[in-house]
């Protein structure tokens, strides 16, 4: 399975935009689920399966040098992104010489991009953020029984940034002019999960049971000023890069009964 998606706002250089509240946002969802069952039983059986999902995800919003975007009461630029990936992998067997081996991959790739280089003004509050949130899980199984029975099983699960990406980035660029009564430059990485597990038990005289596990996260988040930036807060700003939460396993357990 395969999930590739890419979301893009822009607001042009000069362009106005004027209302009561006024909301700029991009939202990107994506789910990427793979399935794989085998199974088998005989005199010297070979089992296998594969499970791979792939998700990438990569949203921008771009506001150009001098573009006027004026709220009477409250602004929010927001971007908000939720990606998944699920792979499964599962053999089951059993017979003299017996082999089953599962593999199970979850990739996910994201990226998030606002470049603000116009004037941002609002009577009330003035939000800028990002919101993300990824998960990628992969599970593999095998079970096998008879004489010389033997289980492998592999899983790895993986989330990174989008080629181009940092993870998750705000840049207010040298023209970039915001006001408002409460300012807020928020850019938050709500979740990172990854997690990788495997299962696996054998049985038999002469026989073997292995199982690895791998699970990686890299990912950057940045809140950019650049030089020639103003910001100004009637009652405060708050400018902040966050990880909510980040959560990476890996898991392994393997199981061999023999005479």
């Amino acid at each position: 399975a395969k999930h590739t998606v890419s979301t893009n706002l822009t607001v042009n250089a000069g362009a106005a935009l004027k209302g009561n509240n006024v909301t700029i946002s991009s939202d990107s969802r994506i789910g990427s689920v793979a399935n794989s069952d085998g199974g088998g039983g005989s005199l010297i059986t070979l089992t296998g399966s594969v499970g791979t999902a792939t998700g990438s995800n990569s949203s921008t919003i771009n506001i150009g040098q001098d573009a006027n975007i004026e709220a009477l009461q409250d602004l929010t630029v927001l971007a908000d992104q939720d990606s998944y990936v699920t792979a499964d992998g599962e053999s089951t067997g059993g017979g003299l010489g017996f082999n089953g081996e599962a593999s199970a991959s979850a990739n996910l790739s994201f990226g998030v991009k606002q470049t603000i280089d116009g004037n941002l003004t609002a009577g009330g509050d003035l939000n800028v953020s990002n919101k993300v949130s990824n998960n990628a899980d992969s599970r593999a199984e095998a079970y096998g029984g008879g004489l010389g029975a033997s289980t492998t099983v592999r899983a790895t699960s993986a989330i990174k940034r989008v080629g181009g990406f940092k993870g998750a980035e705000i840049i207010l660029q040298n023209d970039a002019d915001l006001t408002g009564g409460e300012v807020t430059i928020h850019s938050d990485i709500v979740r990172n999960r990854g997690n990788a597990w495997t299962n696996t038990t054998a049985g038999g005289a002469g026989g073997s049971a292995r199982a690895f596990s791998t699970s990686t996260i890299n990912s950057d988040n940045e809140v950019i000023l650049q030089d020639g930036d103003n910001n100004t807060g009637y009652e405060y700003i708050l400018i902040q890069a966050e990880y909510s939460d980040t959560d990476n396993f890996a898991r392994s357990q393997e199981r061999l009964y023999a005479i």
